[in-house]
């Protein structure tokens, strides 16, 4: 299988996300290993915990699909998150509209 590089990636942004209250995991998960394919992959992430919410986020942004987004990441959680978070340029060239759009409501 051959796969595009991260840089020039894009993170699908479903239609109406965070229009509706999060109803996903907020605890411990374990992302499928076509996400989490590195050597640390199959292990437990606690949702709960920054610094795992963000290695989550950074995955599915980056690696997932619009279903990973609307399973795995809280648009709210997200808003609060996004400066720290560590993306490629093509998804935060796909996602700052969404973010600028969340503060203007």
């Amino acid at each position: 299988m051959l796969r595009t590089p991260a840089r020039w990636r894009t993170a699908p942004i479903p239609d109406g996300f965070g229009d509706i209250p999060y109803t996903g995991p907020d605890g411990q998960i374990v992302l499928p290993l076509r996400l989490d394919w590195s050597p640390s992959g199959g292990i437990t992430r606690d949702l709960q915990d920054p610094g795992d919410r963000r290695f989550v986020y950074e995955i599915v942004l980056t690696e997932g699909t619009t279903e990973d987004v609307e399973t795995y990441i809280n648009p709210v959680l997200l808003l609060q998150a996004w400066d720290d978070l560590v993306l490629p340029d093509a998804v935060i060239v796909m996602w700052q509209p969404w973010i600028t759009s969340q503060y203007t409501k």
